[in-house]
Formats: structure tokens, C-alpha cells, sequence
């Protein structure tokens, strides 16, 4: 029973903290997807002809003339670029955060313009274009980037993220970083950035950043930063919520389980280079037959309980580049399911699209393949997995952006969470997840399990599968999980998440809660 109590409480801080973290993440979006980075510059120059269309039917005033001429020049000017290729091979995160503030510094004025025009379609034309709010979340991924994996500022603002070399950021650029550390009370960090600042300006004087500023600040940071060392404190918003919930002994062992969590998570991220870690037995690998006999597939499983395997080469370059192409055309910002229903997070960075087997030959394929792997059916229902029985969900396939990451969380619906009931009721619970790598990641991007002590790095083609149920039908809390923040590289992943009630018969309930997945394959002479 304390066991229970303690997870309910451990789901409240993190949803509590993630609602008081949400707030100017309200329209940020480009930033969480470099796909999405891409389709703003392959798409811009119709985007301007659209707003030159629109205001033909409006009276011209200065305003409207000033945008006008904004529209030519920026069309000619898009005429002159020649760095298409630059633009399609951007993975690097200091070329994505140049990218970003390109787009808000030429559509600064024309923004102010079109708002003093008061006509709600243009504004909503300019969606797709970076805002003040996508180069604060790019700022806050850099930060992240830091943090998780022990980044030197002065490295980072050379361009140089462990060994891979992208462009250098400018003074403003070093100070900006600064700030938005130092408003996120990072203050360790912004002593860094204004360090570099300062180095900066002693050397180029030509900024209009005042020195004398610099120095402030910095003075202020290296002070605040002396303080939370001697307090302890290590994120002031989360201390402080947890410092106001009641102090009983339940509250405060979720809060030590919070922590060491989290911690655990940064360390597996950081050993990004090391193919998966773990600890206990040695890897058991095996080969899964398909339909071919001649055919095999090389799983290797990670842990027995509950049940992790790392499975090779599921997908060829041919499907995941398909896949890709036609989930670019439909993705959207992602969002976390919390009590009040649907919600956009920092928690969560990516852009994601959901696909059925209906959508794709190459798809419906793919479905046939994890059933074989798995023997399980995981066909998703066309008409949906809410109100009728489906034994899978549609694919989600993600696409990360500048950092993007996923916080530590579960796959299963919780009842308490807005629409679970009727999914719960008709289709089941989520009994497995297939997550499969589309695409090569330079460096970064690890999924990794705190409390089996696994990291599993992106390995185009591979599949990671899981269950998040037990064998005795109850979820398995160890199957937390995290996506490592993208160091460098394009991530594309997919879900395939395989549900309950109609895999009953194929996948049945152990007599105890210790029978492992090989002892029911064993039985099932699968």
C-alpha cells in the first residue's frame, strides 16, 4: 500500500511541476523539429506569394506598402541563396539555433506590421515562421544539452560538441544564452556564458553590449551560484513545490525517488558512446525466425524482467526514408497526456504524426513483421482504438529537433488521465511497445530505463521492444523511461504500441508475477 501511495504522489510532483514549467511554451513550435526547421525554408517563398495575394484585396496604407516591400525583397533575396544543401544536411545545434534566430530577426518588423494591421489570416500564415518564443526554447535546449552531458560553454560557443564542429555563436549570441541560464536560475551556467561574453567583447569591442553590464551580471551569477551550492538546492521550482506539500514521510521518500531518478537518467544519457549498459547476467542473443526459415533476425534481450530486447535490422533504408517522407507532411507538436487532458511541455520536445497500416504499403508490411517477431497481433483498427477493440495503435513517428528530448515517463494509459476509461474498456492497455530507429544519430538521443540501468543508443533499423506489463497482467513501473536529449544528428523514430485484449489468448497472464517473457514463449512454443 505505501508502495501505491508513494507512485500516486511521484505522478502529482511531476505533473504539478510540469503545468508550472509550461508556461511560454505556448507557441513555441518550429524548434522542436528539424524537419519542420527544413519545411520553413523549402516553403517560405510561397508563403510569401500567399501574403502578397492576400493584401491585394486590401486598401493600401503604409503599413500594408511596408509589408509589401518586406515580401519583394525577401523574395529576391531567396533568389540569391544558393545554401540549399547546408539547409538539408542541418543537424548540427548551433546551426539549427543560427537557423532560428535568422528567421526571428528578418520577421521582427513584419510581425509588428501585420499586428497593427489587425487581420487574424495573416498572422496566422506567419505560424510556421520561428517566434521570440521557438529561439527561448532553442536557448533552453542548448542549456539542457550543457547540463546532460557536461558541455564546456567555451567549446559550445566555438561550435565544438564532443568532437563534432559546427558553426561559432557571436557575442550576442553567448550573452543571450547567459541570460535565459541566468533567468532559469541556472546561475552556474550563466557565470560560464558571461565568462566567454566578457572574453568576447575585451577582444572585439565593436558589440553594442555594454562590458560594464557583463561584468554585473556575472558578478551576480558567480554570487547566486555560491548560494545554491551552500543551500543545496539544485532546481529552485521543483524544490520549492516540494517544500509545499505536506512533510509527511510518503511525500518525502516520492521526493528522493524524484531525484534519484532524474539523476539517474543524466548519468545513463551521458554514456551515449557506449553501445547499452546494464548491469546483472550477460546479454542472452538469439535469433528470431520469420516467415522465411532462411530468414532470421538478431535479438539481443537486455533484461528478462521485465522483458527488454534490442532487435536488428526490423526496417530497411528503403521503408524508414518512406516513412519519413510521408509522416514530414503531417507532423505536429507533440503533447504529454496530464489530468487535464492534452498539453504542450517542455517535457517533451519533438513533432509527431500517427500513420496506420491503411496509410502505407510499407507500413501494413512492417505490422506483419512485429507480429512475427512478437507473436502478437498489433494491427491498429482503422476506425480507431477509443471506442472499438484494436490489437495495436497507429504508428506514432517522431521527429526531434535542437535537443529534443523525452522525460521520463510510462507508455501505459493511467485511468485517472482524460478518454483512458473507454480505451482501457475496448482495447486494453499498452502490453508492449516496438520503438524502432529510423534514422542515423550522430550523437545523443539514447533511450534509456533508470531503473534497469539500461542506455540504448539509436541504431538506424533497429527496434527496442519492451513490456510495460507484467506477467501477471499488472504494469510494470520499471519500464520508466526516458529519450536522451539529440546532441547532433536528424532522430526519426517510431511507436508501435501493441495492446491487451487482443492478445489474451496469445500472450496470457503467468501463474506468478516472477514467470519472465522467455518462460511464456517457452510454453507457447513460440
Amino acid at each position: 500500500m505505501p508502495s501505491i501511495i508513494i507512485r500516486i504522489i511521484i505522478q502529482c510532483i511531476w505533473t504539478t511541476w510540469l503545468v508550472h514549467n509550461n508556461a511560454y511554451m505556448a507557441r513555441a513550435d518550429i524548434f522542436t523539429s528539424i524537419e519542420k526547421m527544413k519545411d520553413i525554408f523549402f516553403h517560405e517563398k510561397q508563403l510569401l506569394s500567399g501574403i502578397k495575394r492576400a493584401l491585394k484585396s486590401v486598401d493600401a496604407t503604409p503599413e500594408i506598402e511596408k509589408i509589401l516591400r518586406f515580401c519583394n525583397d525577401r523574395q529576391e533575396q531567396r533568389w540569391n541563396e544558393n545554401f540549399k544543401e547546408s539547409v538539408i544536411n542541418v543537424k548540427h545545434p548551433n546551426e539549427v539555433y543560427i537557423m532560428i534566430k535568422h528567421f526571428v530577426e528578418i520577421y521582427k518588423e513584419v510581425r509588428l506590421s501585420i499586428k497593427k494591421i489587425s487581420i487574424p489570416y495573416l498572422q496566422s500564415m506567419l505560424q510556421n515562421i520561428p517566434s521570440t518564443n521557438d529561439l527561448h526554447g532553442a536557448k533552453i535546449s542548448l542549456l539542457r544539452l550543457q547540463e546532460v552531458y557536461n558541455l564546456d560553454s567555451g567549446n559550445m560557443a566555438d561550435g565544438n560538441y564532443k568532437g563534432y564542429h559546427g558553426p561559432p555563436l557571436g557575442t550576442m549570441d553567448t550573452f543571450d544564452i547567459g541570460m535565459t541560464a541566468f533567468e532559469e536560475h541556472k546561475y552556474e551556467l550563466s557565470r560560464q556564458w558571461f565568462d566567454i561574453t566578457r572574453a568576447k567583447l575585451i577582444l572585439n569591442q565593436t558589440s553594442d553590449l555594454s562590458l560594464e553590464r557583463v561584468v554585473s551580471l556575472n558578478h551576480q551569477a558567480r554570487v547566486f551560484s555560491k548560494a545554491r551550492v551552500k543551500t543545496g538546492l539544485k532546481n529552485v521550482r521543483l524544490s520549492s513545490l516540494i517544500r509545499a506539500l505536506n512533510n509527511n514521510y510518503a511525500q518525502q521518500h516520492a521526493k528522493d525517488i524524484i531525484h534519484a531518478e532524474m539523476k539517474k537518467v543524466d548519468g545513463l544519457c551521458a554514456t551515449m558512446d557506449q553501445k547499452y549498459l546494464r548491469t546483472g547476467p550477460p546479454y542472452v542473443c538469439r535469433y528470431k525466425p520469420m516467415v522465411l526459415l532462411y530468414n532470421r533476425i538478431k535479438e539481443e534481450i537486455l533484461s528478462s524482467s521485465p522483458y527488454v530486447s534490442l532487435i536488428y535490422n526490423v526496417t530497411t533504408s528503403k521503408e524508414s526514408n518512406a516513412i519519413q517522407k510521408l509522416a514530414s507532411r503531417q507532423l505536429f507538436r507533440a503533447e504529454v497526456q496530464e489530468v487535464q487532458g492534452l498539453n504542450r511541455s517542455d517535457y517533451r520536445t519533438s513533432h509527431v504524426a500517427f500513420l496506420g497500416e491503411n496509410d502505407s504499403k510499407y507500413l501494413a508490411s512492417l505490422t506483419k513483421r512485429i507480429s512475427h517477431l512478437t507473436g502478437l497481433d498489433c494491427l491498429s483498427n482503422p476506425d480507431g482504438h477509443q471506442l472499438h477493440q484494436s490489437a495495436g495503435e497507429k504508428y506514432q513517428i517522431v521527429n526531434y529537433g535542437i535537443g529534443g528530448h523525452y522525460a521520463v515517463h510510462m507508455d501505459t494509459y493511467e485511468t485517472s488521465f482524460p478518454g483512458s476509461e473507454d480505451i482501457l474498456k475496448h482495447s486494453g492497455n499498452r502490453m508492449a511497445t516496438v520503438l524502432i530507429y529510423l534514422s542515423k544519430v550522430e550523437s545523443g538521443g539514447s533511450t534509456v530505463f533508470p531503473w534497469l540501468n539500461i542506455a540504448v543508443p539509436p541504431l538506424q533499423h533497429a527496434a527496442l521492444l519492451w513490456y510495460n506489463i507484467d506477467t501477471s497482467g499488472t504494469v510494470d513501473f520499471r519500464t520508466r523511461h526516458a529519450g536522451c536529449p539529440v546532441l547532433v544528428g536528424n532522430k526519426w523514430i517510431m511507436n508501435k504500441w501493441i495492446l491487451s485484449h487482443a492478445n489474451t489468448f496469445k500472450h496470457p497472464c503467468g501463474r506468478s508475477k516472477t514467470l519472465n517473457q522467455q518462460r511464456i514463449e517457452k510454453i507457447l512454443n513460440v
